[in-house]
């Protein structure tokens, strides 16, 4: 009998994991169609923003931006991410988060007016970030929807979203050009969602209500007290550079700038958004079962995405002055040369934040914390060093290479598990020269950009 079972446990084992993969491969490919929607719609919109309003309007929306900063990761880790009592609980405390973060935004709304010497971000970050309370009030049906990796509703929640964004900010800067459109974009933004959340709870078959349950409060708590000390320095990290810029060279820079950085992150968003809603999900599922299985589906799910996201971050490093010659006008020439240097970034990104996924799916999830940690410090630290050192160009190098001290942080750990694998690693290293090569080629193929602009002006007119 004994003899007979053993086959079919591996059948059994065999069909899950073929099972899983089909799972991930179907998630992807929602995820990956939703965001060239949805990030084809952002892109459009602010291609057509930056002819409307002047770049220091972007410089005075990044400083908005970085006040507006995990109880999803929470609900889709944990083993009770189904239970009502655990999801009212998780969402009281999002609420309860929300209504603090956007108090404690306005209370730095002057400090932050007079550091940058821009005075209408006293009273801009207020409104902007009431969207904070609306995220707040969010169902958790969509953290719901995520975990079981049923992403349609919500891609499409992400898309009708963008599509009302874009014509929001397009309308009232054709109107009346100024960075309100930005704001007033954000905040229709958060409505649609919150009001489409809504809709995805009556699919879900359940609605939120206030509730407290402490055994729920101490698991959020012992898994998202990292990640919550995580977003207290993700200001640091992730807008540091962008303040900093404002105070040393003043929001046309900052705008400029910003404009290199949204491109620069476009590859590297794309597959950060799989990692996070089809990635995570799948390695937090395989490693409450099994952590052997885990460091087998680890690097098979990244070898397509690290394919495409190092070979597309590199060809990027190459084209970046032409894809901004043809995308915006002289206003923005210096995006071109920032674009080049900043796409080492991003694709730092792209490698790292697989590792700190996988340890926050294991429940690690101090490593978010950590490295952030460490990015805030280089960035804080550096910035000014390579501003009076080298000026613009120095700032730019240094959050350039902002991205190589979380390896340090996340592979130390991962190789104590016996996950990380260098020659892996060096692979995706391969992908990036190869994209680069294939961007050189192209360059040499590619007709003038400028020439390109004005011809399609000229049909349009």
């Amino acid at each position: 009998m004994a003899e007979t079972e053993e086959p079919e446990e591996s059948d059994e084992k065999g069909e899950s994991a073929r099972g899983l993969r089909k799972l991930a491969v179907r998630g992807s490919v929602v995820q990956f169609g939703g965001y060239i929607a949805n990030y084809g719609l952002r892109f459009v919109s602010s291609t057509v923003l930056r002819s409307l309003l002047f770049p220091a309007a972007f410089g005075v929306m990044e400083i908005i931006n970085g006040v507006m900063i995990g109880i999803m990761q929470a609900v889709i880790r944990s083993d009770r991410g189904d239970d009502e009592v655990f999801l009212n609980t998780a969402w009281t405390i999002h609420v309860v988060r929300g209504v603090i973060l956007w108090t404690v935004a306005c209370l730095i709304a002057y400090p932050t007016a007079l550091i940058t010497d821009t005075p209408e971000v006293a009273y801009l970050i207020p409104v902007a970030t009431v969207g904070v309370v609306g995220l707040g009030f969010h169902s958790t049906a969509e953290f719901t929807l995520r975990r079981r990796m049923q992403l349609g509703r919500v891609i499409m929640m992400e898309v009708v979203a963008q599509v009302a964004t874009v014509v929001t900010t397009i309308t009232w800067a054709t109107i009346a050009p100024s960075v309100w459109a930005l704001v007033a974009g954000g905040l229709v933004n958060v409505a649609v969602k919150l009001v489409w959340s809504y809709y995805m709870a009556a699919h879900v078959g359940f609605f939120n209500k206030f509730a407290w349950d402490k055994s729920v409060r101490d698991e959020i708590w012992d898994f998202g007290k990292w990640i919550t000390g995580s977003s207290a320095v993700f200001f640091a990290s992730q807008w540091g550079d962008r303040l900093m810029l404002v105070a040393f060279l003043g929001t046309e820079v900052a705008g400029i700038y910003a404009t290199a950085v949204m491109i620069a992150e476009a590859v590297s968003a794309l597959f950060d958004k799989v990692i996070h809603s089809v990635f995570y999900p799948l390695f937090s599922r395989v490693g409450r079962e099994s952590i052997d299985e885990l460091r087998k589906v680890f690097y098979q799910t990244r070898l397509r995405f690290d394919a495409l996201s190092m070979s597309g971050a590199g060809g990027l490093l190459v084209l970046g002055p032409w894809v901004c010659d043809l995308l915006f006008d002289d206003r923005y020439e210096a995006a071109g040369w920032m674009l080049r240097v900043l796409c080492i970034r991003s694709a730092c990104i792209a490698t790292f934040t697989p590792a700190e996924t996988c340890l926050t799916s294991l429940g690690h999830s101090r490593y978010g914390f950590y490295q952030n940690v460490v990015r805030a410090i280089w960035i804080l630290v550096g910035v000014p060093i390579g501003y009076y050192g080298w000026g613009l160009v120095g700032v730019i190098w240094v959050t350039a290479l902002s991205g190589i001290p979380p390896y340090f942080v996340v592979w130390p750990k991962l190789r104590e598990l016996k996950i990380l694998r260098f020659d892996r690693e060096a692979l995706s290293w391969v992908f990036f020269g190869v994209g680069a090569a294939v961007g050189y080629g192209l360059l040499l193929l590619l007709p003038d950009a400028d020439g390109i602009r004005d011809s399609l002006k000229e049909l349009i007119r």
